[in-house]
C-alpha cells in the first residue's frame, strides 16, 4: 500500500466520529485526487452522475445511488457531463463497534475485507436510510450523537446484510454452501431453477431454500436476480448490444420481465439507465 497517497488532512465538517460533505463540481471535474483513508466512505448522488475508480474499478453512479468505498481502498473520481452536487458521509467502523469478542471480530472482517459493501447502491430503502442520517446531521439535540450513531447503525446495518459482496462467500463455513455459490455464480446467464440448482447437489428445494437463506440472508431467486441485473449493467456499460439481447445473455427469458425486475431493483427502467450513462459520456 502506498502511504504517501493516505488522507491525512480532511477538509470536511466533522461532527464527533462522523465527517459531512456537501460539495458541488462543475462538468468532468476531478472530485478528489487517488487517495485512500482507513474509514468507511459513503456519497449519495444527489444531482448529476459521477465516475468512481476503487481500487482500479471504474463505476458510474447515476442520480440517486450511493457510492460505497471501503477502508484502505484507493480511489478517485469525476463529475458527469452536467457536473454533479454530492453529499459525503465518512465515518470510522470502530466508532459503531465496542470492545466484546463478537464485535472485536466483526471489526476485523471489515479491516481485512471479508465483509465488503458492494461500490454501487441504488436500493430505495438504503437511500432512505442515508438521506435519514443526513438530514439529521445539523440537529442541536443534546442526544446527538446517540441519533446519530443510531441512524448510521441502522443505515449499515442494512448495507452489510443486503448488499456485501464477499460477506456471502465468506460466511458460511461449509465447503459444499461455497460449492453451491460457485455454481451459481459461474451459470446464473443460463435459464437455471432453484429447483435445478437443489437438484444438482442433492436437496429437496425447501430445505435448499431454507438453508440458503440462513446463510445469505436472501433468497437463491434474490441472490441469481441481482448476480443478472449486476451482469447486465456491465453490459450495458461495455457493449452496444440491444437492450434484449443483453436481456438474454443475462438470464432474462424475456425482455419485459428483465425491464421489470430491473427497475424493481435499480430504481429506474434499463433504458433510462442506459440512458444516464450514454449521456455522462458525452462531453
Amino acid at each position: 500500500m502506498d502511504f504517501s497517497m493516505e488522507e491525512i488532512e480532511n477538509h470536511l465538517n466533522k461532527s464527533y466520529s462522523v465527517e459531512w460533505g456537501d460539495l458541488e463540481f462543475a462538468e468532468n471535474e476531478c472530485l478528489i485526487k487517488p487517495h485512500w483513508h482507513e474509514k468507511y466512505e459513503f456519497i449519495f448522488v444527489n444531482k448529476g452522475s459521477v465516475k468512481f475508480i476503487i481500487d482500479n474499478q471504474e463505476y458510474f453512479a447515476p442520480e440517486n445511488s450511493i457510492i460505497s468505498v471501503s477502508p484502505n481502498m484507493l480511489h478517485t473520481g469525476w463529475a458527469g457531463s452536467t457536473g454533479c452536487n454530492i453529499f459525503n458521509v465518512t465515518f470510522n467502523h470502530k466508532y459503531l463497534l465496542d470492545d466484546s469478542v463478537y464485535e472485536q471480530s466483526l471489526k476485523n472482517s471489515f479491516i481485512n475485507h471479508t465483509i465488503e459493501i458492494e461500490p454501487i447502491i441504488t436500493d430505495p430503502t438504503a437511500v432512505s436510510y442515508f438521506k435519514n442520517i443526513w438530514n439529521n446531521r445539523n440537529n442541536d439535540i443534546i442526544s446527538k450523537p446517540i441519533l446519530e450513531k443510531g441512524l448510521i447503525c441502522i443505515f449499515f446495518s442494512y448495507l452489510v446484510e443486503n448488499f456485501s459482496t464477499n460477506h456471502i462467500l465468506n460466511k458460511s463455513k461449509s465447503a459444499k454452501f461455497n460449492s453451491i455459490l460457485e455454481y451459481i455464480n459461474q451459470n446464473y446467464t443460463n435459464q437455471i431453477t432453484t429447483e435445478q440448482i437443489a437438484e444438482h447437489f442433492s436437496y429437496n428445494k425447501s430445505y435448499f431454500c431454507r438453508k440458503f437463506q440462513e446463510n445469505t440472508k436472501i433468497t437463491p431467486t434474490e441472490y441469481i436476480l441481482r448476480l443478472r441485473i449486476n451482469h447486465s449493467q456491465k453490459l450495458m456499460t461495455t457493449s452496444s448490444l440491444s437492450l434484449n439481447s443483453i436481456a438474454a445473455q443475462s438470464g432474462f427469458a424475456t425482455y419485459p420481465y428483465f425491464s421489470a425486475k430491473f427497475k424493481q431493483l435499480v430504481g429506474i427502467s434499463p433504458v433510462e439507465w442506459r440512458n444516464k450513462f450514454i449521456n455522462n459520456q458525452k462531453s
